[in-house]
């Protein structure tokens, strides 16, 4: 029944189509918006080592376990820091006590915008190795902080893989624990310069508002 029906990214625009059956006319592209400026004056914290960085909710289908296995084979000095919470975090405290990993993988627990930020300034990678993921903000967010981000090649985390050189996209059903070490160590610490300035909340909220002003011109103040 709606007049428009606008989706993050062309992937779940293509759900919508598919389970709702509803026409491409009825639908617009609009992602989510992140605050560009405040992630650019965000000052990192002071961090000895190479920081890998994931937040977001801790649910199996996120794959964070897949890095805490890569962990195995990386050197001493490599970090894994975990923001966020969810029903999966038990299991993954379970799995880095099994692999012997307490001093190098931390918990962030719930994190201000500010404290994100500023933990996304100090890594040397992002990652989200999500299997089921409409959007990617806090992909579009490191990659405003000027770092690289290791994404799962599925669904939109894919989209924003093929846009942006500073995502590198994994298949990560394919990838031994060993072989994802080999390409975060790789990633690690490249320089990243994206202009993601496009996504800025400001841009987004013109776009949604143009939608409203041009379905209902007589209603505008």
């Amino acid at each position: 029944r709606a007049d428009k029906i606008i989706c993050v990214s062309n992937y779940e625009k293509e759900i919508v189509r598919r389970d709702f059956g509803i026409s491409e006319e009825d639908i617009v592209v609009i992602p989510n918006g992140i605050n560009v400026q405040e992630i650019k004056k965000a000052k990192p914290f002071e961090f000895d080592g190479a920081l890998i960085l994931y937040i977001g909710r801790l649910e199996k289908y996120k794959n964070i376990h897949f890095v805490i296995e890569a962990m195995k084979y990386l050197p001493e000095d490599f970090y894994f820091y975990i923001g966020g919470k969810g029903s999966y975090e038990r299991n993954l405290k379970n799995l880095i006590y099994k692999l012997g990993l307490e001093g190098r993988v931390r918990f962030l627990g719930y994190i201000s915008d500010e404290e994100k930020y500023r933990w996304m300034k100090t890594c040397s990678l992002f990652v989200n190795l999500s299997s089921v993921e409409a959007f990617g903000m806090t992909v579009l967010e490191a990659l405003a902080a000027g770092k690289p981000v290791i994404v799962n090649d599925k669904g939109g985390l894919s989209e924003i893989a093929e846009k942006f050189d500073g995502v590198l996209p994994v298949c990560v059903d394919k990838l031994s624990a060993g072989q994802l070490a080999s390409i975060i160590e790789g990633a690690m610490g490249r320089a990243v310069d994206t202009n993601v300035s496009e996504y800025d909340w400001e841009r987004v909220v013109d776009r949604i508002e143009e939608i409203y002003e041009t379905l209902y011109p007589s209603e505008r103040v």
